[in-house]
């Protein structure tokens, strides 16, 4: 079942909030502000029903500058872009720089930003926006569609489409801030994180790739065994996580996130080559939930499964050029569970 209810308005656009919700009484709330996931509910051992997700109730946080990507549909182009430099097909394109000299998720005015377009389509919810020609600096006119499903077993599918009429660079993700606790303002250390990857792309101190696919085993970024996230935060050099995994074939669940405490399972598998994790070190007490407790550093974890940061610069990376004849086409498939 799918209803909506007005959402705020963003420069005179009207913002809806479509709550997706199974027969189990799981619920999942998608606003057409950046196709923004706001708040997905699960129960822990006991029965007890909580959002899993960081999220706020009311527009107004979401159409502050100062919000870190709080659950949108993030891009043209999710990650980074080294000097924001793109040359799809040859042809060298100046994207816009919103992080230092390099390009984040799509710059200034990316999809996060957008209002989108809504439709229903049975149990399935289809958000749709356009990005002209030459926002952010971009080659082509960009047309995407994100397709949400929530089944009766609470898993959330994800689907993207995205066509364009010129060669340009595309690589989608939704940025959500997972906490399975239930607990507002408590931090990531009681998590257990296990990812199927033995590479990762190796990266310079601003986060841009050198270039080299680097073996784990045996490194502090070694995840392929699941470990506590307190005692793995300990052993990485830095503050914390914001590195890209180079995922391995042939696993069901190629990230897990686990709550022992309360039992919540988080397993998600993707057709995308290479998953971010970012545990939430530049959160610093400065958001507040809806209940008014500050959100701490290391208050959440961010999974978001996407193509190479840096690819277009890179051309042994996966490829990420969306040319006119072709679709661009990705799922992510997140599947709530009890231990």
């Amino acid at each position: 079942m799918i209803s909506s209810n007005p959402f705020g308005k963003k420069d005179g656009l009207p913002i809806h909030l479509f709550t997706l919700r199974n027969s189990a009484g799981d619920e999942a709330c998608i606003s057409t502000l950046g196709a923004t996931l706001t708040r997905w509910t699960a129960p822990d051992r006991e029965g007890n029903r909580a959002s899993v997700v960081l999220g706020f109730i009311t527009p107004e946080p979401y159409l502050s500058e100062k919000l870190p990507y709080f659950g949108p549909v993030v891009g043209r182009y999710a990650n980074r872009i080294a000097g924001g430099k793109s040359s799809p097909d040859g042809k060298g394109f100046q994207l816009s720089k919103n992080e230092g000299e390099n390009h984040l998720h799509g710059g200034f005015q990316g999809l996060d930003k957008k209002v989108w377009d809504a439709n229903i389509e049975g149990d399935a919810l289809v958000l749709s926006c356009a990005s002209p020609d030459g926002e952010e600096g971009y080659p082509g006119a960009l047309h995407v569609a994100a397709r949400f499903e929530l089944s009766e077993n609470n898993t959330l599918t994800i689907s993207y489409e995205a066509t364009t009429d010129a060669p340009t660079v595309v690589n989608l993700t939704l940025h959500p801030w997972f906490n399975l606790s239930g607990i507002p303002g408590s931090a990531n250390f009681d998590h257990e994180l296990q990812i199927s990857a033995s590479r990762l792309t190796e990266v310079h101190t601003d986060l841009i790739p050198t270039g080299a696919l680097a073996d784990i085993a045996g490194t502090p970024f070694d995840f392929r065994t699941a470990r506590l996230l307190k005692d793995a935060l300990a052993d990485l050099p830095g503050e914390g996580l914001d590195h890209n995994f180079v995922l391995d074939g042939g696993s069901s669940a190629q990230v897990s996130l686990y709550h022992p405490a309360s039992g919540r399972l988080l397993e998600i598998s993707t057709t995308e080559p290479g998953v971010q994790v970012f545990t939430g070190q530049v959160l610093d007490g400065t958001i507040s939930t809806d209940e008014g407790v500050p959100i701490p550093k290391y208050g959440a974890v961010v999974i978001e499964p996407q193509h190479f940061p840096d690819s277009p610069n890179h051309p042994h990376f996966p490829s990420t050029v969306l040319r006119p004849e072709e679709v661009f086409r990705s799922r992510s498939v997140y599947r709530l569970a009890v231990r």
